[in-house]
């Protein structure tokens, strides 16, 4: 009902705005993207964050640090993004996760972080970008 009450071209806005932040490191236009009890998980890891500061601090330490690159892709009828990591031996962008939004409103309530490259054959997503967009 979320993804329909929004309808294809916010949806597109948001995802878009998502995969820009991450790109760009902005840690700021992320949080304001989620609702205040947002949680982040990556199975299969058992570490995970829940609302603003957590999430931030997070984000922060660790993926804002590195260089990425994203495409739109769904699973499971939900919106996603497919997720690029800058890799300097293989020069280019390697795919690593695939993010799973779960949306309240206008606001992502959930990001599920697939850590396995071996997703992306599944998606009919290429395993590597071009360093170049």
């Amino acid at each position: 009902q979320t993804l329909r009450a929004l309808g294809d071209a916010r949806l597109r806005e948001l995802v878009a705005s998502y995969a820009t932040a991450l790109e760009e490191g902005d840690a700021d236009t992320l949080i304001a993207m989620l609702t205040a009890d947002a949680t982040w998980s990556m199975p299969p890891l058992p570490s995970w964050y829940r609302g603003h500061a957590a999430i931030s601090d997070f984000l922060v330490r660790l993926p804002l640090r590195e260089r990425w690159r994203h495409l739109p892709v769904r699973a499971n009828g939900q919106q996603a993004v497919a997720c690029y990591i800058w890799d300097e031996q293989a020069g280019a962008f390697v795919g690593r996760v695939i993010d799973v939004l779960t949306l309240r409103g206008d606001r992502i309530a959930a990001v599920t972080a697939f850590i396995d490259e071996g997703l992306f054959p599944r998606f009919g997503l290429p395993a590597t970008l071009p360093a170049e967009h």
